[in-house]
Parts: structure tokens; sequence; C-alpha cells
């Protein structure tokens, strides 16, 4: 085999390599995509199961104390706005 022959072989193996490294990152890609577009959907669906029970429209045991817990976090958030409105304002 000729050296030509041999630096040809390089290449073409270089270039397979690359393009399967490339479709691997595009495919990564699109699973992290889509991953993200799932948990925006669960995030729609907790924000409408979570007004749902509020309205008491839904009513399911296992709801209720992640209800709850978010309930005692958005208080936690009001409160911490508060300090810092206090904070600004002095």
């Amino acid at each position: 085999m000729s050296l030509w022959d041999s630096v040809k072989r390089t290449a073409n193996k270089a270039a397979a390599e690359a393009e399967k490294t490339a479709a691997i990152a595009r495919l990564s890609m699109e699973v992290k995509t889509t991953r993200g577009e799932i948990k925006d959907k669960l995030e729609e669906l907790g924000h409408t199961a979570l007004g749902l029970y509020r309205e008491g429209t839904i009513d399911h045991g296992s709801l209720e104390s992640v209800v709850l817990e978010i309930g005692k976090l958005e208080a936690k958030v009001t409160d911490l706005e508060g300090q810092i409105a206090a904070q600004k304002a002095s």
C-alpha cells in the first residue's frame, strides 16, 4: 500500500468519525430540547392541577401535601419580598 493510499484511508476514517460525532451531537441536542419541552409541559400541568385543586374542581389526597407545601413556599416568597422592599425603603 502506498503512502497516498494510507493518507486517504486515514482521512476517510477521520471524516467518518467526524460525521458520527456530529450525528451524536445533533441527537444529544434533540434529547436535551425534548427534555426541556417535557419539563415545560410538566410545569404547565402542575399549574393547571394546582389551580383546579384550589378551585375545588379536583380533590385528590395525594395532591394535598404538595399544595400545602406550595402554599408555604409562596408565603415565604411573599415574606422575603416584603423584607427586600423594607430594605430598599430604609
